[in-house]
């Protein structure tokens, strides 16, 4: 697991305020963002975003919010994770 911040300042918030133990990337330049179809067109950020890529590459799932509330569903991406790690 992995998870992307615009800037590396944000990092030690969210790890602060989310304490995880996955790593935390920064993406100032913003390629990343854009790479993945996730830039907010109205401001030099993301949208919210999750996606979870299997070991193969596949994309198994993907959920981008419209705006800033619009967030992946927890239980979606547990049902995922728990799928992939029968497999």
């Amino acid at each position: 697991m992995y998870a992307i911040s615009a800037a590396a300042e944000d990092i030690p918030k969210m790890l602060e305020a989310v304490p995880v133990e996955f790593p935390l990337y920064a993406d100032p330049n913003r390629p990343t963002i854009k790479a993945w179809g996730v830039a907010d067109p109205t401001q030099d950020i993301a949208v919210p975003a999750t996606f979870i890529v299997d070991t193969d590459g596949k994309v198994r799932y993907r959920h981008v919010g419209e705006n800033m509330q619009d967030r992946a569903v927890m239980d979606d991406v547990l049902t995922v994770l728990r799928y992939l790690g029968d497999g």
